[in-house]
């Protein structure tokens, strides 16, 4: 008898095991299906008010249609296959410079929290919901220089100092996030 139960048993056990449900449900709805752009532009009142912050602007980008997740053996898996995990592209504009810095990564569902982590050892951030249409970045401190850069112009390392510590960004329309925003582009 309990071989007729024992498959739904395993599936019940699964939903209940705290690591697992949590880190499925902190970003689902979130980022997972749909293109999701996170922005803020800072002004330059705030700007003249935190003389210390050296980002002017920041961007999180999230496309799961076109950067889904590619296993070891080189094939595709769709990010809804693989619960807590999120796929992104960061870009910033520092103060005092003419262009905009990208670089990629993943985040991972951890311990209730949504940890960051730069391609090749570039740092990261954790992020935490601020409600339905907002997110803030906790910066531990980061690169967005893209990885093997050499040339001095495109090397830019966001240091987690007081007034570049938290950013609170703005979930942008639909129509604002249909494609990754060219990095060379203000």
């Amino acid at each position: 008898m309990l071989k007729y139960y024992w498959p739904a048993l395993c599936l019940i056990a699964v939903f209940l095991t705290p690591g697992i449900s949590q880190a499925a449900d902190l970003p689902g709805g979130f980022f997972y299906d749909q293109p999701t752009c996170f922005e803020r532009t800072y002004t330059r009142d705030h700007l003249r008010k935190h003389p210390n912050q050296r980002v002017s602007r920041i961007r999180f980008e999230h496309f799961p249609h076109i950067w889904g997740l590619t296993r070891d053996d080189g094939r595709t898996v769709d990010p809804r296959l693989s619960p807590g995990r999120v796929h992104f592209r960061v870009l910033v504009a520092m103060r005092g410079k003419p262009r905009l810095y990208d670089n990629t990564g993943e985040c991972y569902a951890e311990g209730g929290r949504l940890n960051c982590y730069v391609e090749c050892d570039g740092g990261g951030f954790e992020i935490i919901r601020d409600g339905k249409n907002k997110m803030l970045i906790k910066n531990r401190g980061f690169s967005v220089s893209g990885c093997g850069s050499s040339d001095a112009e495109d090397l830019a390392w966001v240091n987690a100092m007081p007034d570049d510590k938290v950013f609170r960004v703005y979930r942008l329309p639909a129509l604002d996030c249909m494609q990754p925003l060219a990095a060379s582009g203000q």
